[in-house]
């Protein structure tokens, strides 16, 4: 019996690995105040940690917020949100929301808009994680984006609401978009950025077992500063369409069954080999059936089959996707 030992290559780098942890806790209590207005509180805590095989990163946020639901008029509605968020790396920091809503009687349009802004913080793997493998080290000077950003819309029923269709327009201006690097070798704040675009969709009841939905998301995001880009390039990884088609289905009370077919376009991403230069990806589509059957009020199993048509498509480049996959499993909630 003989007995071979095989060496790695001298150059070969050994995968990288991460174990993270989230323990996270959310309290929420509305307080009626009058008819046609309600107060809404929450708090909530957040504790996060990084094992990166040779160092441990943790770090936590708390949160406080407040919505103020309010009909001041007939047919009129308006939602109010502040919140606060204190980050132990990146301090304190409040955003805010306002969202009114106008049916008009007659016709049962609804115009709706909202103002509001962002706050989102790096993740610990952003920060800290790296991947020799690739080439790709985490930047721990990342700052955190900031946005703010509008929208309007509108829906309109017809045929007593068996059909809905509706259109948002939504523009939001960033500061310090996290976005890889020319040669994707990090991670970096791109100074300011613009993202607009449309929402719009469709619905139509058929029966009451049966409904239809059509969604389709057009998206444009922009590099804005001067950071050795052209001011006016679309960033990477960013499909500009994106539109979905769903079926929902349930013949009994106690089954429900669902087909979502997923259509996104073409995009802009690195040479997953040199990394030097910017190239159009390939789009692709997917098909996910689920279904879930109800044994009693505390017990769902449920079933769902991932890219029906095992679709071989990479997102982003360079990293292949799974194909076929099912999956089963048993769901228990206790009152």
């Amino acid at each position: 019996m003989s007995t071979y030992t095989v060496q790695p290559p001298e150059d070969f780098v050994p995968p990288s690995t991460g174990i993270g942890q989230r323990l996270k806790v959310d309290l929420k209590q509305e307080i009626g105040l009058t008819p046609g207005e309600k107060l809404i509180l929450g708090a909530g805590g957040q504790n996060e940690s990084l094992n990166t095989g040779t160092d441990t990163y943790s770090t936590n946020s708390r949160t406080l917020w407040g919505e103020l639901e309010s009909n001041p008029f007939e047919h009129f509605s308006i939602a109010s949100n502040l919140r606060y968020d204190d980050y132990q790396t990146f301090g304190g920091h409040a955003t805010y929301r306002i969202a009114p809503a106008y049916t008009i009687a007659g016709t049962d349009t609804l115009l709706k808009a909202s103002l509001g802004t962002g706050f989102k913080a790096p993740s610990l793997s952003q920060l800290y994680q790296n991947y020799p493998a690739f080439g790709f080290t985490a930047n721990p000077n990342l700052q955190p984006e900031q946005s703010t950003g509008y929208d309007v819309g509108f829906e309109q029923p017809f045929l007593n609401d068996r059909i809905r269709v509706g259109s948002t327009y939504f523009h939001n201006n960033i500061t310090n978009l996290i976005t890889d690097n020319a040669t994707y070798t990090t991670d970096i704040n791109v100074g300011q950025a613009l993202t607009y675009g449309n929402e719009s969709f469709v619905s139509y009841k058929v029966n009451d077992q049966l409904s239809l939905r059509a969604d389709y998301t057009y998206t444009k995001v922009i590099d804005l500063s001067a950071n050795g880009i052209d001011a006016s390039s679309l960033l990477e990884r960013r499909p500009v369409n994106k539109a979905t088609l769903q079926a929902n289905w349930t013949p009994v009370n106690w089954l429900h069954v669902s087909g979502t077919a997923l259509y996104v376009s073409s995009w802009l991403d690195y040479d997953p080999v040199t990394f030097a230069s910017m190239q159009p990806a390939k789009g692709y589509e997917t098909v996910n059936l689920a279904i879930s059957y109800d044994v009693n009020a505390q017990t769902t199993v449920f079933a769902h089959i991932d890219n029906l048509f095992n679709r071989q498509y990479e997102d982003p480049l360079g990293s292949l996707h799974p194909g076929l996959g099912a999956y089963a499993g048993v769901r228990v909630t206790s009152f």
